[in-house]
C-alpha cells in the first residue's frame, strides 16, 4: 500500500509562518478550526485555512494576479492601478501631463495621449505637425501655405477665399467708394477715372480728380489765319431762329463769314407751311441763292469767289419785292417777286454749324498717320466708337496704367486695354507726327519716326467697319469706356489709309473747332 508522503514543517517555517499570520493557536482554531479540529495543533490548524483567493477578492480588470496568504490575500495590480483590491485607477495625468506633449487623457487603469488639431501622434507621447499642403486638394485653386497645427489658404492682392467653392473670389472694390469720380472693377484690382470732358483727370492717388491745365496758350482771338466753325455742342447742325412780326417789315439776315469749301448751304430760310422759302449757299466757290414764292422757283449764282479763306460780311435783306445780296456790303444779286415773300410768316433764319464726328468707312486693315501740335498733354487724338464701346483709341496721356509711370504718352488702346504706347513728350510747340497701322492683329505705333511699344491685345476688327470715326474727342459714352476721355487741345491734320479727312466734311463738329488753321501760340505772335 502507497501511502501519501505528509508535509513537515520545520519549527522554523512555523514561526514565520505564525509570524506573517499574526494569529496564535486560539485564533486559528477560532477562526477556522470545528469541533472535531479544535484539538488539533496550531500547525494542523493553518494547514486546513481555505485558499483565500477562491474566490478571488480582487478587482478582475485590475489584478495581474491573487496571492493566497493563509488567512488573508495579496492582489497584484497591472500597472495604473491600485488599492488593496486592485480597484483604484492611477491618474497618471496628474504627474507631467503624463509625458504627453499635448493632451492627457486618463482612462481606467492607463491613460492616451492625443493632439491638437493639426498635429498627429508619433508613438505614445509625441506629436508631431501635420502637413496639410501635400494634399493638392485642400485649398483648390487658391495658394496653401503650411503653419505650425493649421494651414493658411492664400490668395493675390485683390481677392479673397471662399471656402466653399476652395477657390480665390474678386473682391469689387468699388462697393466701398474708393474713387471720386467713376470706378471700374479688374479681377484683383479696381481703375478709377476721371471726366475729361468736364476738364478732370486722374490725381497720382490714382483715386482722385483734378483739373487738366494745359501746357501751351493758343491765340483764339478771331484773325486772318482762324477759321471758327462751331457754335454749339447739338446733335443738330444748325442755330435755328424763330420770332413774330406784329407788323410787316422787311427781312434781314447778316452775319460774318469764311471758308475755303466751295460747296455748301450757308443759310435757309422758310415761310409759313413751306409756302416761300431762300437758300444762301456755295457753289463753284460763289454765293448761290436758291428761291422759291408759290409756283415760282429762281436759282442764280453771282459775285466774286469767296471761298479763299478771307472774312466777308454777307446780307440777306427784302427790300420791297426784292430780295438783294449783299458782299461786305455791295449789292451782287437782285431778285424781283410780284408780292411779299414771307408775307404769312416770319421766316425761320437757320445758320449752319457742325459738331465733331465723322462716320467710318475702314476695313480690317487700318493706317491712321496725324500731323499735331498739341497745347494739352491729355486728350483723345482718333477714336473709333460702336455703340457704348471704343474699339480704338489714339490718345495723349500722362499716365500709363499698366507700368505705373507718371510722364507723357502717346498711348493706343483697346478699350481700356493698352495696345502700344511710347513716352514721347510732345506739348512743345513743334509740329509731331503720330502714325498708326494695323493689319492682321498686329499695331504699329510710330512717333517721329519713334517705334513705340506694343503690348498685349488684339483689335476687335470685326467693329472697325461698323464703328464711326472721331477726331479730337468722343461723344457721351461710358468713362469707363476707354482710357482718356478729355478732348484733344491743340492744332492737327489727319490722314487714314493715306487720303486726307476733309474736316468741313463731318457730320457734325464740336463747338470750338477751327481748322484750315492753326493759330499762333501766344509766345511766337
Amino acid at each position: 500500500m502507497r501511502r501519501t508522503p505528509t508535509k513537515c514543517l520545520s519549527s522554523a517555517a512555523v514561526l514565520v509562518l505564525l509570524l506573517a499570520v499574526r494569529w496564535s493557536h486560539s485564533t486559528c482554531v477560532e477562526k477556522f478550526g470545528d469541533a472535531e479540529k479544535k484539538k488539533h495543533d496550531l500547525i494542523t490548524c493553518v494547514h486546513n485555512i481555505p485558499d483565500q483567493c477562491s474566490p478571488s477578492p480582487c478587482n478582475a480588470r485590475g489584478t495581474v494576479r491573487c496571492e493566497d496568504k493563509k488567512g488573508d490575500f495579496l492582489c497584484h495590480c497591472f500597472t495604473g492601478w491600485s488599492g488593496a483590491r486592485c480597484d483604484k485607477d492611477v491618474d497618471e495625468c496628474s504627474k507631467s501631463n503624463g509625458g504627453c506633449d499635448h493632451e492627457c487623457n486618463n482612462t481606467m487603469g492607463s491613460y492616451r495621449c492625443s493632439c491638437h488639431q493639426g498635429y498627429m501622434l508619433v508613438g505614445r507621447h509625441m506629436c508631431n505637425d501635420v502637413d496639410e499642403c501635400e494634399d493638392p486638394t485642400v485649398c483648390g485653386t487658391a495658394r496653401c501655405e503650411n503653419k505650425n497645427g493649421s494651414y493658411d489658404c492664400l490668395c493675390d492682392n485683390g481677392y479673397v477665399y471662399d471656402n466653399e467653392t476652395k477657390s480665390c473670389v474678386d473682391v469689387d472694390e468699388c462697393e466701398t467708394s474708393v474713387c471720386a469720380e467713376e470706378c471700374l472693377n479688374t479681377p484683383g484690382s479696381f481703375r478709377c477715372f476721371c471726366d475729361g470732358r468736364q476738364g478732370m483727370k486722374l490725381g497720382q492717388d490714382l483715386r482722385s480728380c483734378k483739373p487738366i491745365t494745359p501746357c501751351m496758350t493758343p491765340s483764339l482771338k478771331r484773325n486772318s489765319r482762324s477759321l471758327y466753325l462751331g457754335r454749339m455742342f447739338s446733335g443738330v447742325p444748325v442755330v435755328r431762329l424763330r420770332f413774330r412780326r406784329r407788323i410787316q417789315t422787311g427781312f434781314s439776315a447778316e452775319f460774318d463769314f469764311r471758308t475755303y469749301d466751295p460747296e455748301g448751304v450757308i443759310f435757309f430760310a422758310g415761310g409759313h407751311l413751306n409756302s416761300s422759302w431762300i437758300v444762301l449757299a456755295m457753289h463753284n466757290g460763289k454765293l448761290e441763292l436758291q428761291l422759291k414764292y408759290g409756283a415760282v422757283s429762281r436759282v442764280t449764282s453771282s459775285g466774286p469767289v469767296v471761298n479763299d479763306g478771307q472774312w466777308r460780311k454777307i446780307s440777306v435783306e427784302e427790300q420791297g419785292r426784292s430780295l438783294v445780296i449783299k458782299i461786305d456790303r455791295e449789292a451782287v444779286m437782285k431778285i424781283a417777286f410780284a408780292s411779299s415773300l414771307f408775307a404769312d410768316k416770319v421766316p425761320d433764319p437757320m445758320f449752319s454749324h457742325f459738331l465733331f464726328l465723322l462716320t467710318s468707312d475702314i476695313s480690317q486693315n487700318l493706317t491712321v498717320h496725324l500731323t499735331l501740335r498739341p497745347t494739352s498733354s491729355i486728350g483723345v487724338l482718333f477714336a473709333l466708337v460702336h455703340q457704348d464701346r471704343v474699339p480704338l483709341s489714339i490718345a495723349l496721356a500722362d499716365y500709363h496704367p499698366s507700368t505705373d509711370e507718371w510722364r507723357d504718352y502717346v498711348l493706343v488702346s483697346v478699350g481700356d486695354t493698352i495696345i502700344a504706347s511710347s513716352p514721347t513728350p510732345l506739348c512743345d510747340g513743334l509740329s509731331h507726327d503720330i502714325k498708326v497701322t494695323i493689319s492682321a492683329n498686329q499695331t504699329l505705333l510710330l512717333v517721329d519716326g519713334q517705334t513705340g511699344r506694343s503690348e498685349d491685345g488684339e483689335v476687335p476688327t470685326d467693329l472697325l467697319s461698323e464703328s464711326s470715326t472721331f477726331i479730337g474727342g468722343l461723344p457721351d459714352v461710358p468713362l469707363v469706356s476707354t482710357l482718356v476721355s478729355a478732348p484733344y487741345s491743340g492744332c492737327m491734320e489727319v490722314h487714314i489709309n493715306g487720303h486726307s479727312v476733309d474736316l468741313d466734311r463731318a457730320i457734325h463738329k464740336h463747338n470750338d473747332i477751327r481748322s484750315h488753321s492753326c493759330p499762333l501760340l501766344d509766345s511766337l505772335q
